[in-house]
């Protein structure tokens, strides 16, 4: 089963984000991540309880 045929309703996060990757060039799939991982390193973590 491919992660995007995932139930989303017990994978929801998952499954979306199998989903939208199809659509991504192998570029935008690297500097997405790339910046998910920077973000990370400087604490970044988005809003809320610990985010910036």
């Amino acid at each position: 089963m491919a992660l995007s045929q995932l139930p989303p309703d017990a994978f929801p996060h998952l499954a979306a984000a199998a989903r939208t990757a199809r659509t991504l060039d192998a570029d935008q799939e690297f500097l997405g991540g790339l910046a998910l991982l920077l973000d990370g390193l400087e604490g970044r973590t988005g809003p809320g309880p610990g985010g910036r």
